[in-house]
């Protein structure tokens, strides 16, 4: 996955100066980074970040932190690396309805992002889209809605009766939030890329944010064919707008997933 998104990208594993690796089912020490690099060769300068606790929102994290490296080092260049395993997760015996809806929603997946800064002679190249900002928002006295706890036989999935009531009443306030700073409204964004966690949710964010079945069918899409697969997903989306949708240049695109904390992750994204 990594090498193949390197090639389309065109840079060379030397090339990338950090590895951003994202996932909340699988641990290890070293992190998985470590073993993609040895594999592909890569550094000797390599700055690692894995990113472990951020669930479902993990993807727009990594690609955030992988944006503020490149802010502070524009003329270098970044590999985000998403992977999920919610099949390691299963608990044969926890027969809660927790447990069975999560095993019917979650699923395993991987994603990768090729990112350099504006002064990266890929930079004036041709390019998808450019990360123009992003923001992170944290609820606080929620850290009971969502999450996974720690169990002799592994971890088990926390999914809170509270969680769709909770979303709809502060989904709006944090897109808002979010755009009105920058001197936007939800009128100025011409795509939404939103986590799909599960059919309610699309259904809320559909109805909360004045949204239509055009601009969520490629969040309904990936939720159909893949599932959840936790921080993969909002990536999943993104690829489908690009692929499926052909956004026009210069559109402008809301990236957006809830995650443990509970918190909300926003990013904004320009197509090219």
């Amino acid at each position: 996955l990594a090498r193949r998104t390197l090639e389309a990208a065109r840079l060379a594993p030397a090339e990338i100066d950090l590895l951003v690796s994202v996932s909340c089912t699988g641990f290890m020490i070293p992190a998985l980074d470590a073993y993609v690099a040895d594999a592909l060769c890569m550094g000797p300068r390599l700055a690692r970040l894995p990113i472990t606790e951020s669930g479902c929102a993990g993807g727009v994290v990594g690609l955030a932190r992988a944006a503020d490296y490149l802010a502070a080092h524009p003329d270098r260049a970044a590999l985000l690396l998403a992977l999920e395993f919610a099949s390691l997760t299963f608990q044969r015996w926890d027969r809660s309805a927790t447990n069975v809806v999560s095993t019917a929603i979650f699923g395993d997946g991987g994603a990768a992002v090729a990112m350099v800064g504006r002064e990266h002679p890929r930079a004036k190249g041709p390019a998808l889209a450019r990360l123009t900002d992003a923001d992170s928002i944290f609820f606080p006295g929620t850290t009971h809605l969502m999450g996974f706890a720690l169990r002799n036989q592994g971890l088990q999935i926390v999914l809170d009766k509270g969680l769709t009531p909770f979303v709809r009443r502060e989904l709006v306030g944090a897109v808002e939030a979010f755009l009105r700073p920058r001197g936007l409204g939800r009128r100025d964004v011409a795509r939404w890329i939103l986590h799909p966690g599960g059919r309610r949710i699309i259904e809320v964010m559909c109805e909360q944010l004045g949204l239509t079945e055009e601009d969520l069918a490629p969040t309904e899409a990936v939720l159909s064919e893949h599932g959840n697969m936790g921080s993969v997903t909002v990536l999943y989306v993104l690829d489908e707008v690009l692929r499926r949708h052909r956004p026009r240049a210069g559109e402008r695109a809301l990236l957006g997933a809830f995650g443990p904390g509970f918190c909300a992750e926003l990013a904004l994204l320009e197509f090219a």
